[in-house]
């Protein structure tokens, strides 16, 4: 690809990042990116992408990709079957990582929005789709609680997800937007990290419950 069209591809996705990340997909129109990208030519999104939902396909990839492969790099190094927040750890570090950057803090924003439109509640603990390491912690978690029912268990994840989905992009949102937060940026990932693995570790009273009633 030519330069200057590889400068226009960056521009666009640069500008739709910032956009979905604020408004959400559906409330973006093609000409809204365009004209944030200081691209004059209205088709130029049309010729790059062809589609919205092919540009939102190219951001959620190549960010999730690289969150991924931080992901599979640290399950390689541990050692014997690991544990439930070394697992935890593996879902949730990676992703924390992206708050780091503009770019990383848009992409949680968007993958929350993106999350409810697809209805991944209902698929896995995080994703629009289970890249290799994500589903090999999600097997593994599942591996942990084979002990409880199946639906609690798969209930127990899903939650994991909202949590952790919803409290990265709100503290993005918060880091955009210079409001002060009560824990501090060293303290945030050891606290949701703890929070997760009480969640997915809790003990489970739920046959009890339907025993006494």
């Amino acid at each position: 690809m030519p330069r200057d069209a590889t400068s226009t591809r960056e521009s666009l996705i640069a500008a739709a990042e910032r956009l979905f990340a604020r408004r959400g997909v559906e409330g973006v129109v093609l000409r809204e990116i365009n004209r944030e990208a200081g691209q004059r030519n209205m088709s130029a999104i049309h010729y790059h992408f062809e589609t919205r939902d092919n540009l939102l396909d190219v951001i959620i990839d190549r960010h999730s990709a690289r969150v991924d492969a931080r992901r599979v790099a640290r399950l390689d190094a541990l050692s014997g079957k690991p544990g439930v927040r070394a697992l935890v750890e593996a879902i949730g570090l990676p992703l924390i990582a992206e708050l780091e950057t503009e770019a990383g803090r848009n992409y949680l924003r968007i993958l929350l929005w993106v999350r409810h439109r697809n209805r991944a509640r209902e698929l896995g603990p995080l994703p629009v789709a289970e890249p290799a390491g994500l589903a090999r912690c999600w097997d593994g978690l599942m591996e942990h609680l084979d002990a409880l029912p199946e639906p609690v268990a798969r209930e127990r994840l899903a939650a994991l997800g909202d949590l952790l989905s919803a409290a990265l992009a709100d503290r993005a949102r918060l880091i955009e937007d210079k409001i002060p937060m009560a824990l501090a940026d060293k303290d945030f990932p050891t606290a949701v990290i703890d929070m997760l693995t009480a969640l997915v570790a809790a003990p489970d009273t739920t046959r009890a419950v339907g025993e006494s009633a």
